[in-house]
């Protein structure tokens, strides 16, 4: 499920961006290709849609373009008939022949389902038992959490030579470990920043095996 669905967020992502670098990303209706835009004069604790790599976005996200989710909101991206992008950035149309019931939607639920159903209610109850709460605290203390968490799928955007993607739509994702060095150090794509979070979960998507990884 965790493999499906990031091959169908880096699909998505590049219909998206391709679909964007043809117009300017100030209609926050939808795009062409009916992924909702991102507004971010909007509050952040409820986006749903698609961001660009931009610092308008925030300074977490001057850097990453994303796919965000909140509040059990969820949308699709028709893939059928785009390009897949596979590892090493090589691109394989996608057809129902070749992705039998490729779903980008379905794809997104599954690892949300993942994610929030099994890893962190797993997480809470493993409190619950530890702490002598009783069954479902934080669930009834807190609300029903899988109706108000916030989720995304993120892509580092990395352009060394130009910096801000935003001057460069059409600069090539990178899919390597966001540093770079420069005359001045280390380059910083991701800064320190606050996640509100009661429990985060992380998954990162790196091409081939990476040692001692869960997964």
């Amino acid at each position: 499920a965790v493999a499906r669905a990031f091959s169908s967020a880096r699909s998505a992502f590049h219909l998206v961006r391709e679909t964007l670098s043809e117009k300017s990303h100030t209609n926050y209706s939808k795009s062409t290709c009916g992924v909702p835009l991102i507004d971010p004069d909007t509050d952040s604790g409820s986006w749903t849609g698609y961001h660009n790599a931009s610092e308008i976005n925030g300074r977490y996200n001057q850097f990453r373009e994303g796919f965000v989710f909140s509040n059990g909101q969820l949308f699709d991206v028709n893939l059928e008939g785009h390009n897949e992008v596979r590892e090493g950035n090589e691109l394989e149309c996608i057809t129902e022949k070749s992705h039998p019931g490729i779903n980008f939607e379905e794809d997104m639920e599954e690892l949300f389902h993942l994610m929030h159903n099994v890893v962190a209610d797993g997480v809470l109850k493993a409190i619950e038992r530890r702490l002598s709460l009783p069954p479902l605290y934080f669930h009834d203390q807190l609300g029903p959490t899988k109706s108000s968490s916030q989720w995304h799928t993120k892509r580092y955007i990395i352009d060394t030579g130009r910096g801000n993607v935003e001057q460069n739509a059409q600069c090539e994702p990178k899919n390597d470990n966001p540093e770079s060095q420069s005359g001045n150090g280390v380059d910083i794509f991701l800064p320190v920043h606050t996640d509100p979070s009661l429990i985060s979960v992380v998954i990162l998507d790196r091409p081939g095996v990476n040692s001692n990884a869960m997964g």
